[in-house]
């Protein structure tokens, strides 16, 4: 037998999954007795799509095809009743991208409740034949129109967002995942009650009441992005016995919703530190600080703190042997963890500026340090 195809020809495209016509010419001196139809996406290896004896007398016939490429080639191979056979290809042509592409939104899910001006991470799963080129992101309130969360977002499965001050118990959340050539899909989570809640503090670093003397840094970590603003010297108020002369530096972090306040130095020793937070402090939405945790707006939070005393390295409150043991032990080795100065300022009370090295300043703050604690508390120990 002798078989031509036609078509498909060089410069033919299709999209995937789309029906096209393969169209040939055939003739045996006897008669074809059947046709096998095969198809190449990368030129080299082909696949069978179908086998027919019914086709002797055609000389078309519409297929579809999967998979997107630039090197798609249909291959006819005709045979007559005795076996002999024939064979012959069709131009190179495309095959373009018609699969959209899937989307999943994973959080926040549908009937789940957020608070406003919380931080809000949406994430996705999303999957193409080739690949998801961006997604878009929408809210919408009720019935009412879409909002824009983001736009041309790249597709990386999540997003963070601050919710929006709109109580409801409607609450709609979108994302759109798009293709190279415009195909997408749409996700959306429905049913979200949006409430009224009021900013806390939800942890506070150091945490414990006593804290080490060379401390010179706390933060509040809050449950809402705040209105920066109002984080200031007047609504952060600190007092405290002995370290009233430093002047913090009290700043905002917006990505942890976080209220810093450090220090150029380190607080005195043994003083006591009281950080009030304000209840003048609000959120985004001028929503104020629940301070006392009675989840309403308004009342302070307050904390209360310790700095342990100079050279005493178990923090029990006493000068003893177990502590002039660690000091030795640091001083032989040149360690400078244990190191105790240069200091300014009134023993016991006094600023320590640490220089990582163990010097005379660091045996005289021990010395002034044990002498005060033997002549104010007694014990069974000398003055040094």
């Amino acid at each position: 037998p002798e078989v031509v195809v036609l078509s498909p020809v060089e410069g033919f495209s299709i999209p995937e999954h789309e029906l096209f016509t393969i169209s040939w010419n055939h003739s045996d001196n006897i008669s074809i007795f059947e046709h096998l139809f095969e198809y190449t996406s990368d030129g080299i290896i082909y696949d069978s799509l179908f086998q027919t004896p019914y086709m002797t007398q055609a000389d078309s016939t519409e297929l579809s095809v999967a998979g997107v490429t630039n090197t798609a080639r249909i291959r006819v191979t005709v045979s007559d009743h005795a076996g002999n056979t024939a064979t012959d290809y069709s131009d190179q042509f495309t095959v373009t991208d018609n699969t959209p592409p899937s989307v999943s939104l994973l959080t926040p899910s549908s009937d789940t409740t957020v608070n406003i001006a919380e931080q809000l991470t949406i994430n996705w799963e999303s999957t193409d034949n080739i690949n998801v080129e961006y997604v878009d992101l929408f809210y919408r309130v009720g019935t009412g129109g879409y909002e824009t969360i983001a736009v041309n977002e790249t597709d990386d499965g999540s997003f963070d967002w601050v919710v929006p001050n709109e109580p409801t118990d409607n609450f709609q959340i979108s994302v759109i995942a798009y293709d190279a050539v415009g195909l997408s899909d749409t996700s959306t989570a429905g049913n979200i009650e949006v409430l009224i809640t009021y900013p806390k503090v939800l942890s506070a670093v150091p945490g414990s009441s006593l804290i080490d003397w060379n401390i010179n840094e706390f933060q509040f970590n809050l449950s809402q992005k705040m209105d920066e603003s109002t984080i200031t010297a007047d609504n952060v108020q600190i007092t405290s016995s002995y370290s009233s002369s430093l002047t913090p530096t009290i700043t905002y972090i917006d990505s942890s919703s976080g209220i810093n306040i450090s220090y150029a130095t380190s607080l005195a020793s043994l003083d006591s530190i009281t950080i009030t937070l304000s209840d003048q402090i609000t959120n985004i939405y001028g929503y104020s600080l629940d301070g006392d945790n009675d989840d309403e707006g308004g009342g302070d939070y307050t904390i209360e703190y310790n700095t342990a005393m100079l050279a005493d390295y178990n923090n029990d409150f006493q000068l003893n042997v177990d502590d002039l043991a660690q000091f030795m032990i640091g001083l032989e080795n040149d360690d400078t963890a244990y190191e105790l100065g240069p200091f300014s300022g009134e023993i016991p009370h006094v600023f320590v500026s640490l220089d990582q090295q163990y010097d005379i300043e660091d045996v005289m703050a021990f010395v002034m340090m044990w002498n005060w604690y033997v002549t104010n508390h007694g014990g069974q120990f000398t003055a040094l």
